[in-house]
């Protein structure tokens, strides 16, 4: 449930900007929904992001996986952010999600 009403809290915002802290100093971000013609630059944040954090193809493995789910039409939140220059810098999506009992004990598994 606390995720319901945060999905429809986001679906809500539309577009907001805030200054956030990072390494040096402070930036401005602007969060607003993702356009058609942002998919290519979110898909270069999540390869340079995963492909740095974790290496071996993890990059395109989730630029994948993103590209699939907005194609099946999966992605019920999409947001990009943008610095004062109006670069994508970050992307954050939600998807819905079932989670069932694992028959093999763990607490829960994939579907």
């Amino acid at each position: 449930e606390k995720g319901g009403v945060a999905s429809q809290n986001l679906l809500r915002m539309g577009s907001t900007s805030s200054r956030v802290l990072a390494a040096g100093g402070t930036i401005a971000l602007r969060i607003r929904d993702e356009r058609i013609e942002d998919v290519s630059h979110v898909r270069k944040v999540h390869t340079e992001a995963f492909e740095k954090k974790y290496g071996g193809g993890e990059g395109l493995l989730v630029a994948g996986l993103v590209d699939e789910l907005r194609t099946n039409g999966r992605l019920v939140v999409s947001k990009v952010a943008t610095n004062d220059r109006r670069e994508i810098v970050g992307h954050i999506a939600f998807s819905p999600v079932k989670l069932l009992p694992s028959p093999n004990g763990n607490r829960f598994h994939k579907v």
